[in-house]
């Protein structure tokens, strides 16, 4: 039992006021008062081709494969792919264009996609900002291959829009 005359309070506040102390030391020691890390900038897809080395051959290093990234870029509304309308792909994706002729694979990888692509469809403009993860593609010619980048999300919260 608090022995309140060591506090010097009345009982009552005395209880309170550790009351709030422990509080105060849970929520520290949760992280609740730790500050949350900045985002990264969104980039546009000539910045993340430059930041990548892209394009380059199939046997370049891809330091770059696994990392998190924000991504700005418009959607391209002839290139979304989702089984619901598509049902015989065996995959579900959507395409990212800037205005130089760039363009980034978007691969939904949720236990279900469909809330994906439901927030596309619903999209108020094409312009978007996308944060997923970075995978290394390699692109096979007649006589040379090529590496790519495609990029990954697990959740329709990982999709903003901006306003036209």
């Amino acid at each position: 039992m608090l022995n309140h005359s060591v506090v010097g309070l009345p009982a009552p506040i005395a209880t309170h006021i550790i009351g709030l102390l422990l509080v105060g030391l849970t929520l520290f020691a949760c992280g609740a008062g730790r500050p949350q890390p900045p985002a990264d900038p969104p980039l546009s897809l000539e910045a993340l081709f430059a930041q990548c080395g892209l394009p380059a051959a199939c046997d370049a290093p891809t330091p770059w494969e696994g990392r998190t990234v924000t991504i700005e870029a418009r959607v391209d509304p002839a290139n979304i792919f989702e089984k619901r309308r598509h049902p015989r792909l065996p995959y579900e994706k959507f395409k990212l264009l800037d205005g130089s002729g760039r363009s980034l694979e978007v691969w939904p990888r949720a236990a279900d996609n469909s809330p994906i692509f439901d927030k596309l469809a619903a999209r108020p403009s094409d312009r978007i900002v996308v944060r997923g993860r970075l995978a290394a593609i390699k692109m096979p010619t007649q006589s040379t291959c090529r590496l790519g980048v495609k990029l990954f999300i697990d959740h329709p919260d990982r999709i903003q829009f901006q306003e036209k």
